[in-house]
């Protein structure tokens, strides 16, 4: 797993092999990227997963592998989470599909479905939250989805913040032109998204 988040981080996507050839277990692939992506506070990864798997796997409501799951449902819930993005989505994806009217009373899937909201009283307080809003929109749909993403710092601006801690602006530049490189890394930095270059 921790492959595919070093892929995100220098090529901006998943590793470009089937899952299954270098994942044992795909079923919670998406739950499992996720996680880690909130242990290593990497917020861009969390979203990179909810727009990359669970939207294109909730639009294929007929997929092999269509989310979300009684399984994955449970993986959420039993994070122990009060309130996240992920809870909401989870549920409001769930009161959207609504397995009851999908599957017939004698289909197995039915009954998996009402031991788990019979197993997680929560997940039944929050699907008929979800299905009380009545949005004509669906949870993963492109107009909707940001809706559940993580916020994400802008590390450009962290950064500048903390340059500019230790010192100001003018000594900075007065050390850029004395030929300090890191007073020149630092400025070009700070200058990068104003258009600026190193003398201004």
């Amino acid at each position: 797993m921790f492959a595919e988040f070093v892929c995100w981080m220098t090529h901006g996507r998943l590793m470009p092999f089937d899952a299954e050839v270098i994942h044992s277990d795909t079923r919670h692939f998406g739950e499992n990227a996720w996680v880690l992506g909130r242990f290593l506070e990497a917020p861009g990864f969390q979203n990179f997963i909810v727009w990359e798997d669970w939207r294109v796997r909730c639009q294929d409501g007929n997929a092999a592998n269509a989310w979300p799951s009684v399984d994955s449902v449970r993986f959420i819930y039993g994070l122990g989470d009060e309130e996240t993005n992920l809870k909401r989505f989870i549920a409001e994806s769930v009161a959207c599909r609504n397995p009851f009217e999908k599957y017939g009373v004698e289909d197995p899937e039915y009954s998996r479905w009402s031991d788990l909201f019979r197993e997680l009283p929560d997940l039944g307080l929050d699907v008929a939250r979800a299905a009380a809003k009545k949005s004509n929109v669906f949870p993963w749909d492109d107009t909707r989805i940001s809706e559940y993403m993580e916020e994400e710092l802008d590390l450009n601006r962290l950064w500048e913040e903390q340059i500019l801690k230790r010192r100001n602006l003018e000594e900075i530049k007065e050390d850029a032109r004395g030929g300090c490189i890191r007073s020149i890394i630092e400025l070009d930095h700070i200058n990068h998204d104003k258009g600026l270059n190193r003398d201004e």
